[in-house]
């Protein structure tokens, strides 16, 4: 009778993979993955803090001819708001540019190299989706380490300012003011926009780089590199044509000249470039060339999975 009270009143434990919902997997393989690829976040992080000291080196040792030579209270609010622009930008790219290189080498190897040290019969082992785990890598390489790093260069240049305004107040600078928080939260908010519409367009580039992590047993980086340089190579030579070069380079930078970025990408813009002001994110998001290669990104995506599904260089 007590064990037949004790079984009925006992609560019934449901498996793992009804208890965990989809959100909660994805985050414990999110979780995985950055413990397991710890370059994705110490390697901004590394940056940042170089950056901090060397900007605290700059403004100790600038020429006192130098401090005075800019005021920003002279200028228009959109001048301030376009120099607060690319300022902010300037300091976060080295940060980004660190951190997609490390997202390159990440998305070439996360696939390949569970299968190389045979790791890959242990994950598949819990109950857990090939779907499920292809997604928590993409979306580790193509929203989190993003999002991540654009936390971190705005606390960089967050940063900057207070060191140079501590610097103005105990009188090291007293005729220049770089703050302007209006002016501020326009450029952070300008760049947040361009991270997510980086990940956007460059989403089927990810989706590919896994793909050929998933399929490929040896020489990784040459066949990720080999078909794009030989594909409009073999064109050229055959049809006299340049189209696959055409649509690699329109795939690269054709966001750029849609937002009306490309100065950035030709490194002429300056601080009070009007590109700084109105980049033209409406006609980019609404571009049917970034929901298409979205839409491409799925499938590579999906085909990745259902390669994994069945290979892991043990047959």
């Amino acid at each position: 009778m007590n064990a037949t009270l004790e079984t009925e009143s006992s609560p019934v434990h449901a498996p793992a993979s009804h208890r965990f919902g989809p959100a909660n997997t994805l985050l414990m393989l999110g979780r995985r993955e950055l413990w397991e690829h710890r370059g994705l976040w110490i390697a901004p992080l590394v940056v940042a803090g170089v950056m901090i000291a060397m900007c605290i080196v700059a403004i100790l040792y600038t020429h006192p001819d130098l401090r005075g030579a800019v005021d920003l209270n002279w200028f228009t609010a959109d001048q301030r708001a376009a120099a607060f622009t690319a300022a902010g930008w300037t300091l976060s790219s080295p940060l980004f540019l660190v951190a997609y290189i490390v997202i390159f080498f990440y998305l070439c190897d996360c696939l390949y190299a569970e299968r190389k040290d045979r790791s890959i019969l242990f994950w598949k082992s819990l109950p857990v989706s090939d779907e499920l785990t292809v997604a928590a890598k993409f979306l580790i390489a193509a929203v989190a380490v993003p999002l991540g790093v654009y936390v971190l260069a705005a606390v960089t240049s967050l940063a900057f300012v207070s060191f140079w305004n501590l610097f103005v107040t105990l009188g090291g600078a007293p005729q220049l003011r770089v703050w302007d928080g209006a002016a501020w939260l326009l450029a952070e908010w300008q760049q947040l926009l361009l991270v997510i519409l980086t990940s956007l367009w460059y989403a089927p580039i990810y989706a590919y780089l896994m793909l050929i992590s998933a399929w490929v047993r040896r020489s990784l980086y040459l066949w990720v590199t080999l078909p794009p340089a030989l594909a409009p190579l073999i064109e050229w030579l055959t049809f006299r044509t340049h189209y696959v070069w055409d649509f690699l380079l329109y795939r690269c930078f054709g966001i750029w000249h849609i937002a009306g970025l490309e100065q950035l990408v030709n490194g002429h813009a300056h601080g009070a470039h009007p590109v700084f002001r109105n980049p033209h994110f409406a006609a980019a998001f609404s571009n049917v060339d970034l929901w298409l290669g979205v839409l491409a990104a799925l499938a590579l995506l999906y085909a990745a999975a259902r390669i994994r599904r069945y290979r892991d260089d043990t047959t």
